[in-house]
């Protein structure tokens, strides 16, 4: 069992490291931009908060 599982674990390993860097890029960037989506929605209304109190 353990054998299979180390095959499995080197079989994604080849499939990454040979055909899936772009993929990798992209998922890593698509990640990011769902962040910065996530953190500026969070400050945007933060913001929408804060500003009538500041005024």
């Amino acid at each position: 069992m353990r054998q299979v599982y180390k095959g499995e674990i080197e079989e994604k390993n080849q499939a990454a490291s040979s055909n899936s860097t772009g993929v990798i890029i992209y998922e890593r960037h698509r990640f990011v931009k769902f962040l910065y989506e996530k953190i500026f929605y969070f400050l945007r209304k933060r913001r929408i908060f804060c500003l009538p109190n500041v005024r």
